[in-house]
């Protein structure tokens, strides 16, 4: 048992915050591509400036929610330490990543609040769903899968489906696109998400 267990997971946060702040800023905002847009092309620059803050706002907190679900499991050294090296490899800019480069897998959630969210993970283990994140749209891009095939698809969809179902809310994942089924190469999946929430009126 580690004595103000959530205070140190708040501090790591804190401490991550403050350097994905700065790369925000090093590298202009552009690593928020599903908002950023070159500054000849913008029709107005104060409500791009209000989207791009929103945007980096709404990453941050994604990942302060995130971090805040897996405080759950108990205040061990061992979870601390699963914060930390989540935390570690949240970054916008490369040269932040602990070894140099992006870790394989690359999670996009879509049509939710915020709009879009992105976290990186070296295996899905790394990452808790819960359907309370509310989102359409799941994109899935793994570096170490050459294939992706349906049974593999099927196998990360059905480990999906049964974490954002923990709570009891009933979850369907369905392929959105299979252009990119059995064809080698390293590409991007998408779920779409439907989430029936535990308790609510039925019809």
């Amino acid at each position: 048992m580690i004595k103000d267990f959530k205070k140190k997971a708040y501090k790591l946060f804190l401490e991550w915050e403050k350097t994905y702040r700065k790369e925000a800023r090093e590298c202009d905002y552009k690593a928020l591509d599903w908002v950023y847009c070159d500054e000849e092309v913008r029709e107005d620059e104060e409500q791009y400036q209000k989207d791009i803050c929103a945007a980096l706002q709404g990453q941050i907190d994604f990942i302060k929610y995130h971090v805040a679900l897996m405080t759950f499991p108990g205040p061990t050294q061992e979870n601390l330490d699963r914060i930390e090296r989540f935390l570690s490899m949240q970054h916008l800019v490369d040269e932040y990543f602990p070894t140099g480069e992006e870790p394989a897998i690359t999670i996009t959630f879509w049509g939710g609040s915020p709009v879009c969210a992105r976290v990186y993970a070296e295996e899905f283990s790394d990452i808790d769903f819960y359907a309370d994140l509310y989102f359409s749209t799941i994109c899935i891009s793994d570096r170490d899968c050459k294939r992706w095939t349906l049974r593999r698809i099927e196998e990360v969809s059905q480990q999906i489906k049964e974490d954002m179902e923990f709570d009891g809310d009933k979850v369907e994942l369905k392929l959105q696109f299979d252009w990119g089924v059995n064809k080698p190469g390293s590409h991007e999946i998408f779920l779409c998400c439907l989430v029936d929430e535990f308790g609510s009126d039925e019809d």
